[in-house]
């Protein structure tokens, strides 16, 4: 049986917090500095998305947005895109 989604719980709380991310991660800030506050974005997705919706499925998809996202970021500004 699939499960559905619930993309407004997902999107609602994990691109805000994708787009601070990417924002850390674009600026010049110590490397173990942009790891910790990774680490700790991941867990507030986690908690916001948790707390609104039970589902394992939309808990995981939340935070799976926010370090895509994340280390996208960081690979483009390594090689130099951005």
């Amino acid at each position: 049986m699939e499960e559905e989604h619930n993309w407004s719980i997902i999107l609602r709380n994990s691109l805000p917090v994708a787009a601070i991310m990417a924002f850390v991660f674009f600026t010049d800030i110590r490397t173990g500095l942009k790891w910790l506050i990774l680490i700790l974005a991941l867990i507030t997705t986690y908690l916001m998305v948790y707390f609104q919706s039970r589902k394992k499925h939309n808990i995981f998809t939340a935070v799976a947005i926010v370090l895509l996202v994340s280390l996208v970021v960081h690979g483009l500004r390594n090689l130099g895109l951005l």
